[in-house]
């Protein structure tokens, strides 16, 4: 649910607001975030999405690379979309 209201925040343009309601999403799911899962990934890639349009590009890049670190861990060294997705994303930092 914090997902999509982050998410649906991300696609109005208010960054402040997704990345506050993906912090809280953070908070609440810290148990189960640093466990390589797709959906904890896309959430570290929708944070450092918010961070970048803010202009906070230091964090952006770390939360890229937890999207990313976490996708190598869950599709190895198989070619996958999100693990593109990712790469483009900080090349873009």
């Amino acid at each position: 649910m914090f997902y999509l209201c982050g998410l649906n925040y991300h696609k109005k343009g208010d960054y402040v607001t997704s990345l506050r309601t993906l912090k809280i999403l953070e908070r609440e799911m810290k148990s189960l975030i640093d466990i390589p899962h797709a959906t904890a990934a896309s959430i570290y890639g929708l944070m450092g999405s918010n961070c970048m349009k803010l202009g906070d590009n230091d964090s952006a890049l770390q939360y890229h690379e937890k999207s990313l670190n976490m996708r190598l861990n869950i599709y190895g060294n198989t070619e996958h979309t999100h693990k593109a997705a990712s790469y483009g994303e900080m090349s873009m930092v």
